[in-house]
């Protein structure tokens, strides 16, 4: 997949944050930045990479370490920072630098209030990684040689500057659901697991646009509509028309249609809703009647013909069930796409008729 977002990920001490990430990075094509965040800061701000490394995420408040540390911290590329605490110096220019880099495309980010930096980033994606403690002890305990009593004690530790750091800088609370666009369990996914979860939500969230909300009928923020593009033909969508949104679904119909429908054909399209399969049936045949039950399906599937500037189909509201025994002209090719509960009786003893007095078994959708 060509990723567009900027993925930050927040991470308890022994989740495997750092892990994920960099496997994230590698698997989209995309840059990860960790320690490198400190790096770029303190090169784009003249500020001691030893001051980076000491405040990295954790808040100083000591007023006397600020006084003594403030006297070598700048190497006169920074002015800009010169009026404030130095812990405000620190956080601001690793601020600066993951928004330039933010800027330059698509990473993922580790840490650091990246989500809080990027938060008026459209493309932004915040994730937060998290797991069991006797997990994290055990990962700790294993990776760095350590009793599970230290391990313990080292993340206890390493989660208290964390949550603190980011608490103190913005306005959310770590590692609370509300502050992540997703939380995952890296204890129970492992880290691939926790990789394809992610991989899995970027796609998902760069493929749906938010157009509008409507409830009970009132459409409370944008349109009522949307508009998607499927097999070359542009459509649109009310919220309360049916649409085939299982691409790799639409892809194989609108093949069987075009391939199983001659030039002289007479199509009827039941369940018809925004006119899709009734659309690209009349590309290849002499007429289409479509049926459908949703009055705005069906001002939808007159607005899509035209968008389409397709002249050879008509559009018919009613319910099929009740409207069917009424059809007086002639045709010889039947599609039915019908809802999730089935065909109703009377449907059915239709299209059975209609496959007995005739029809090639083929000619059925």
């Amino acid at each position: 997949m060509t990723c567009k977002s900027i993925i930050t990920i927040g991470r308890q001490y022994g989740s495997g944050g750092h892990e994920i990430g960099q496997k994230l990075a590698k698997e989209l094509g995309i840059k990860c930045y960790d320690k490198e965040l400190l790096d770029r800061a303190a090169k784009e701000s003249g500020i001691c990479q030893e001051l980076f490394e000491h405040h990295d995420e954790r808040p100083t408040n000591s007023f006397l370490y600020s006084l003594v540390m403030d006297t070598y911290s700048m190497n006169g590329a920074a002015s800009g920072y010169t009026e404030m605490p130095l812990n405000y110096k620190v956080f601001l220019a690793q601020f600066n630098a993951i928004k330039q880099i933010a800027k330059e495309g698509p990473c993922v980010m580790i840490g650091r209030c990246a989500d809080y930096a990027l938060a008026d980033f459209d493309n932004c994606i915040s994730i937060f990684v998290h797991a069991d403690m006797d997990k994290r002890i055990k990962r700790i305990a294993s990776k760095y040689a350590l009793t599970e009593a230290k391990a313990r004690d080292q993340i206890l530790k390493t989660d208290k500057k964390r949550a603190s750091y980011y608490n103190y800088y913005s306005d959310k609370k770590w590692g609370d659901g509300s502050s992540y666009n997703m939380c995952i369990d890296s204890g129970v996914c492992g880290i691939d697991g926790t990789v394809q979860l992610i991989k899995d939500f970027v796609a998902l969230k760069e493929k749906i646009k938010l157009v509008g909300i409507v409830y009970n009928n009132i459409t409370i923020y944008g349109e009522n509509f949307f508009y998607e593009r499927v097999g070359g033909k542009l459509f649109k969508v009310s919220f309360d028309s049916f649409f085939q949104v299982n691409e790799c679904i639409t892809s194989e119909l609108f093949d069987l249609i075009k391939n199983n429908i001659d030039n002289d054909s007479i199509v009827l399209d039941l369940y018809s809703g925004v006119g899709t399969l009734g659309i690209i049936a009349a590309s290849k045949s002499k007429e289409v009647y479509s049926m459908e039950i949703i009055k705005n399906a069906v001002l939808n599937g007159i607005t899509n013909a035209k968008l389409n500037r397709v002249n050879n189909i008509k559009f018919m509201l009613g319910d099929v069930s009740k409207t069917i025994d009424k059809i007086n002209f002639d045709f010889d090719t039947l599609i039915v796409d019908p809802p999730r509960k089935g065909l109703d009786k009377k449907t059915k003893e239709f299209v059975d008729n209609y496959y007995h007095n005739g029809m090639d078994p083929h000619e059925l959708y």
